[in-house]
């Protein structure tokens, strides 16, 4: 019964990981393009996961809505709020659904198929390029 949870919360936690940090390369703490970007930098480093134990399946959840929250407080650039709105959006819906899956059983990696859909649809997909062209053209590497 360990292994299956070590696996699921590892499981967890890279997926959360990787989402969040995508997500984060690009916020802000206000509108400004500056802000955007330095602030977006500082939050992608992961240090709101420094802390988390990987294999504690409820700090790993508790990370991923602390940094979402962090995320949906951000005021991107006019030029791509609809976008981050769009992504923040999916996000939230991802880990919502993804809370309740066993990643260890069949039935749970069937489902966190169906919910990964959420952040590979049309509509996320085009937001996630026009987010990140924005942050190519207007942020430092």
């Amino acid at each position: 019964m360990t292994t299956h949870t070590k696996r699921k919360s590892v499981s967890a936690t890279a997926g959360v990981a990787v989402l969040l940090g995508a997500l984060l390369a690009g916020c802000s703490g206000g509108a400004s393009i500056e802000d955007f970007c330095a602030d977006g930098q500082a939050i992608q480093d992961g240090a709101f996961l420094d802390d988390v134990d990987s294999t504690d399946t409820e700090a790993v959840n508790k990370a991923a809505a602390d940094g979402l929250a962090q995320i949906k407080a951000i005021k991107a650039p006019k030029e791509i709020a609809d976008d981050w709105s769009t992504l923040t959006d999916a996000m939230d819906e991802y880990l919502g659904a993804l809370k309740d899956v066993d990643v260890t059983s069949d039935e749970g990696m069937e489902k966190m198929a169906e919910i990964s859909k959420t952040m590979t649809s049309d509509e996320v997909t085009a937001a996630s390029k026009s987010v990140e062209t924005f942050i190519s053209e207007n942020c430092e590497a």
